[in-house]
């Protein structure tokens, strides 16, 4: 009777669980003593310890149940919970500031985390820069814990618009290559992350089959030290760029390429970042996520593995004394928010588009950006196009969680 109540309790406990955080494995019921071996230990250990691998893992819990001296083993099957799906709909972000605004929704909507900025120096070497220092430090105490919980993918993104002249440097001969690729790879395995993110923002067209060369050395290395462990590379939508990449070859070393579908335009009232050109010459020629769709698939990308990028700020224009718009400045959301609210900037939508914007009450400063309709509306057009998903530049620009929450929204499956 005592036995047949304590099998009971445990398959009340343990039978066909889906485990996805560290249990408590009881070693004693009713004064009798048991013990807990794993058949696979090191995802769910013989004290309950769970730590997430990339697949869902099948495991055994065997309870050794010892009474009247005899010792009875009863098996009971769980399921652990592996890392979250890559195969629809990805949402990713990059961050770069405010690493402290991260949360519980921010996680669960989450797929892919962009984790900015690790600097090179030009031999290869990972340099210890307070840039790079104080990335790894922000991974470690703002992400990693709610990431494992969640099954985020955190990629190290390596570069930003500084780097070009080391990534130069870097691609041109085989040993920096393999260096770098090697000090990429320790990286990894060091502070227990998901890939690598390679931001060389502005390559030329002579160094394009050097892109291709260090893809090359990275994915070789990356995928024999884990085949699991991402490779991914942002670039600037537009036609402009994207040729600089010899994305014919280096495309078959990248997981994902995410399109930088902002910043694209500076002046002459343009938008930076629309879903679709302007007949009424709001945009720059090319210069949308829609037609960048079709450039990167004329380069021989892969419609899957292309991310659409969104904008977490506003870029700003202002009038010369000739009346032209010019550069000016940008804002992130929370600060277009507030200037909304205030009444120092009234909001507009161009629905040909799919472009919010605001001017000024005295008519002298245009923003584009992107707010919660927008990011509706290019997600779902990333849903319908069969694009592997969308991700944002960048997450500490907006301390309200709007944007994100219409992120989750949009991906009604998140919900």
């Amino acid at each position: 009777m005592i036995l047949d109540d304590i099998i009971n309790d445990l398959q009340g406990l343990f039978s066909d669980k889906l485990i996805n955080s560290n249990i408590s494995l009881p070693t004693e019921i009713k004064n009798i003593e048991i013990k807990w071996h794993s058949s696979n230990p090191q995802v769910l250990s013989e004290t309950g310890q769970f730590k997430r691998d990339y697949l869902s893992q099948k495991i055994i819990l065997t309870a050794n149940v010892f009474i009247d001296n005899i010792n009875k083993m009863f098996e009971f099957k769980v399921i652990t919970e592996g890392y979250k799906s890559l195969t629809k709909s990805i949402a990713s972000s990059y961050i770069y500031t405010n690493y402290e605004i991260t949360d519980r929704e921010y996680f669960e909507t989450m797929e892919i985390i962009f984790a900015a900025f690790a600097l090179a120096d030009k031999k290869g070497n990972l340099i210890k820069h307070p840039s790079t220092i104080n990335c790894l430090e922000n991974i470690e105490k703002h992400l990693k814990s709610g990431a494992r919980q969640h099954g985020c993918w955190i990629l190290l993104s390596i570069g930003g618009g500084g780097q070009s002249d080391e990534f130069v440097d870097i691609a041109a001969t085989e040993e920096s290559r393999i260096l770098f690729s090697r000090n990429v790879v320790e990286i990894l395995n060091k502070y227990q992350l998901d890939g690598i993110d390679i931001d060389w923002e502005t390559p030329t067209l002579a160094q394009a089959s050097t892109f291709t060369l260090l893809m090359k050395e990275l994915h070789k290395q990356i995928k024999a030290n884990n085949p699991h462990h991402l490779l991914t590379a942002p670039i600037t939508g537009g036609r402009w760029q994207p040729p600089c990449y010899d994305l014919y070859n280096s495309i078959n070393y990248l997981d994902y390429v995410n399109m930088m579908t902002y910043g694209m335009t500076n002046n002459n009232k343009h938008y930076h970042n629309p879903l679709f050109p302007s007949t009424k010459d709001r945009t720059l020629e090319t210069c949308s996520i829609d037609e960048s769709v079709k450039i990167f698939n004329e380069l021989g990308v892969p419609t899957n593995k292309l991310i659409a990028g969104l904008a977490y700020y506003g870029m700003s224009q202002t009038k010369d004394e000739s009346g032209k718009w010019i550069s000016s400045k940008s804002f992130g959301y929370t600060q277009i928010k507030e200037k909304l609210e205030e009444g120092s900037f009234v909001e507009y939508y161009d629905a040909e588009c799919e472009q919010p914007y605001a001017i000024d009450s005295n008519e002298q400063v245009f923003v584009s950006y992107d707010n919660q309709r927008s990011i509706i509306a290019k997600c779902q057009y990333a849903e319908r196009k069969g694009l592997a998903g969308v991700m944002y530049w960048q997450h500490g620009q907006d301390k309200t969680g709007d944007l994100t929450r219409a992120i989750k929204k949009s991906f009604k499956y998140k919900i």
